[in-house]
């Protein structure tokens, strides 16, 4: 039969089953029974709200074919570029996108 592996103790564990160290339990033998505390008391973010904020309204107004780095993701893995034209042209047009909405909003740039 194989042997099993024995934690190492101190000898006083042993007789008692517990960590002492001068008759005290050990802060290892304490912290084990400690519970996490709760996060429900912090309040939760909720990701669509907050995307709605970030979202600027009047972009769908002035961006008339709108396109982003998810959507080329989204349709690289489905495989849906026949060629290199194609994703270079949604890559032109995020860039002409974004360009032409910022030159709006901040003229001096």
């Amino acid at each position: 039969m194989g042997s099993k592996r024995r934690r190492a103790t101190s000898p006083s564990s042993s007789v008692s089953g517990r960590d002492f160290e001068g008759g005290q339990p050990s802060s290892s033998a304490s912290s084990v029974g400690r519970k996490r505390i709760r996060t429900s008391n912090i309040p939760t973010v909720d990701p669509i709200a907050v995307c709605h904020e970030l979202n600027q309204l009047d972009y769908c107004h002035i961006v008339a074919h709108p396109i982003d780095m998810m959507k080329i993701q989204q349709k690289l893995k489905m495989e849906e570029y026949d060629d290199v034209d194609q994703i270079t042209s949604d890559f032109q047009l995020l860039f002409n996108n974004a360009n032409a909405y910022y030159k709006v909003i901040y003229p001096c740039l």
